[in-house]
């Protein structure tokens, strides 16, 4: 008996693992979903396999979609040579990248290994066809090399130190002193150690809200920007660590430049990019503390340019790739301390601050899409939403005689229940955006 149990289980769990997987598979009459082609890059020092700097807890995350509507699908392409990549010494100005939605950017090197000027005029020119674009780096110049010229990525956040860049872009954050970035929140151990960015105690964040009625004084409703918001709710947490990047607002929208013959305007509307979420240094330090005193500031965590209202490209920047690589997800190897080897799966709130995380992921990956890739995920999560049992009795033929069949409201009572339905398989934030 307890051998049937288990068995019968094991196949209500393999059922629903081949719906998160291939809903299709299981109700062929969904249409299959949206594919988001992703180009992921990083260069040296960083990796898609296991390790400290690995994305391989990003690339997990992404292989589990936010709904039947969508999958992501990463081609891993390295600068250098990493075992773990599809693609090896990688050249944007080699490869094809109109198939893609988007690109994502890890970069790890400082200048002198630069991106070439072909290289920029391709990247350029994916950008201003629609492709949308994420980009990280760390504290001073780390990722310089791949991102600090790339146009728009190279102004919403800083890249370059000690000096200015050669278009004047401002000094990015020293790794120490009193002004550096640090977003360590304290963990169960005494004191702030640098290894508690490995812990199960992330960064509380605050994200920009948008008003629901702008236009009313009596209604005051808010909401984030899409890529904070998740199935929990407004997100509101990020890994943590001890000398962070920063994104900011530019204050020049005029720039255009010229890569190998092809000429982009860097803002080409009404639309500028924009903070959507600060992180917060609180908290005091003392001497004694792993990287001594610190003095208390907002800066910028995340930066949103969209550039879809000006039709070219999505641009997400991030204030530092540890809010990305393993050592801040799923802890650091060889760390003595048992919950610093697992990060956020060391508890239930961990693990809950993890899952709001991989929202923000999930949702990068959509909200970058190229236009015509948002449409087809509208219609099928539609579709998805039509054939949901909920709905499909309130909608077979036999009630239906004609298009006058249902009166107002009943349409209103189905309406109501749709929206219902689609917010099983989507976010708040998506689901509005999608019925405006």
């Amino acid at each position: 008996m307890p051998d049937d149990r288990a068995k019968a289980l094991d196949d209500l769990f393999d059922r629903q693992r081949r719906y998160v997987k291939d809903p299709w598979s299981v109700y062929p009459i969904f249409l299959r979903p949206c594919s988001v082609k992703i180009l992921m890059v990083t260069d040296q020092g960083g990796t898609f396999g296991i390790g400290n700097f690995g994305l391989k807890a990003l690339l997990d995350t992404l292989a589990v979609p936010p709904g039947p509507w969508v999958r992501f699908d990463v081609t891993k392409a390295h600068r250098r040579s990493d075992a773990s990549a599809d693609l090896q010494q990688f050249r944007f100005d080699a490869h094809d990248l109109s198939g893609y939605d988007q690109i994502w950017l890890f970069g790890v090197e400082r200048a002198g290994s630069e991106i070439t000027e072909t290289e920029l005029r391709d990247i350029a020119r994916f950008m201003d066809d629609g492709g949308g674009v994420f980009a990280t780096g760390d504290h001073e110049d780390l990722g310089v090399a791949l991102c600090g010229r790339v146009p728009r990525v190279r102004s919403m956040r800083k890249w370059y130190w000690p000096d200015p860049g050669p278009n004047g872009e401002p000094v990015a954050p020293k790794t120490d002193g009193p002004n550096r970035l640090d977003t360590l929140s304290p963990g169960n151990d005494p004191g702030v150690q640098f290894d508690d960015q490995s812990d199960d105690v992330p960064q509380r964040i605050t994200p920009r809200l948008y008003s629901a009625w702008p236009w009313s004084p009596y209604f005051h409703r808010a909401y984030p920007h899409p890529l904070l918001c998740g199935p929990r709710g407004i997100i509101r947490v990020l890994p943590d660590h001890p000398h962070e990047g920063e994104c900011y607002e530019p204050a020049d929208l005029s720039a255009t430049f010229t890569f190998d013959g092809y000429q982009t305007t860097e803002y080409p509307g009404s639309v500028a990019p924009e903070v959507i979420a600060w992180s917060n240094i609180h908290f005091g330090r003392t001497a004694a503390d792993v990287k001594g005193v610190l003095n208390p500031r907002t800066f910028g965590a995340i930066g949103a340019f969209d550039g879809h209202r000006d039709a070219v490209g999505r641009v997400v920047v991030d204030a530092t790739w540890h809010h990305f690589f393993d050592i801040n997800l799923v802890g650091e190897l060889g760390n003595p301390d048992p919950v610093k080897q697992v990060g956020f799966a060391a508890t239930a709130a961990g693990h809950a601050a993890y899952q709001d995380i991989q929202a923000y992921y999930r949702n990068i990956a959509v909200w970058l899409a190229r236009t015509t890739t948002q449409r087809c995920m509208w219609w099928r999560a539609v579709w998805w939403t039509r054939w949901h049992h909920r709905i499909a009795m309130d909608l077979r033929p036999p009630y239906l005689a004609g298009a006058t069949s249902l009166d107002l409201g009943e349409l209103i009572r189905i309406g109501g229940e749709a929206r219902d339905v689609l917010g099983l398989v989507a976010s708040r934030c998506t689901v509005l955006r999608w019925l405006l």
